[in-house]
C-alpha cells in the first residue's frame, strides 16, 4: 500500500514538471478559440471588437509604472497589441520580457480621434465602460467625412498560457 501511494506520488509530481504556466481570471475553458494572427488584429479591428480573441506572441514590454499593461509583439509582422492585465497584473513582471505567451480575452479600440468629428460624433451606451459599437460608429463616421480614424486596439486579458 505505501509503496503504491509513493508510486502514484512521484507520477504526480514527474506529470507536474515541465508544465507550461496557465491562469485564468473569470473565464471557462475555452480552447475551441482560434488563434488569431496580432496582425490581423491591429489591421482590421472593427472585424473583431467586443469579441473574444486568442493570439501568441512574445512580451515586447511590460509597464514599468503601473505593472497593469503590457504590449505584445506578433510572430506574423512588427506589430503589437496593448493587453490590459486587469486582475491578473500581479502574475507578471519585467523579467517576463522576450517570453512567449497565449493570450486569450476580450478585444475592443478606441477610437482617439473623435474630436474632429465635432457635434457629430455618436454617443456611447449610457453606463457602459467600453462599447465597441459606439466606437464602431465613431469610426464610420470619421471615414464618412474623409477622415482617417486613429483606433487604438486592445485585449482586456482574461486568460494566458507563458511557454
Amino acid at each position: 500500500m505505501k509503496k503504491l501511494l509513493l508510486i502514484t506520488a512521484v507520477a504526480m509530481i514527474l506529470s507536474s514538471c515541465g508544465q507550461k504556466t496557465t491562469k485564468q481570471a473569470g473565464v471557462e475553458a475555452t480552447d475551441a478559440i482560434p488563434v488569431t494572427a496580432i496582425g490581423d488584429l491591429v489591421t482590421n479591428p472593427l472585424e473583431f471588437g467586443d469579441k473574444v480573441v486568442k493570439v501568441e506572441g512574445v512580451i515586447d514590454h511590460m509597464c514599468r509604472h503601473s505593472g497593469s499593461k503590457m504590449m505584445v509583439k506578433g510572430s506574423d509582422s512588427d506589430l503589437s497589441v496593448h493587453v490590459q492585465l486587469g486582475d491578473l497584473a500581479s502574475e507578471f513582471s519585467v523579467e517576463l520580457e522576450g517570453r512567449t505567451v497565449v493570450l486569450e480575452g476580450l478585444f475592443q479600440f478606441e477610437v482617439t480621434n473623435k474630436a474632429e468629428l465635432g457635434e457629430d460624433a455618436p454617443e456611447k451606451a449610457e453606463g457602459e465602460e467600453h462599447d465597441c459599437a459606439a466606437e464602431k460608429a465613431v469610426a464610420e463616421a470619421l471615414k464618412a467625412k474623409g477622415i482617417d480614424p486613429a483606433i487604438s486596439p486592445f485585449i482586456k486579458l482574461a486568460k494566458y498560457e507563458i511557454k
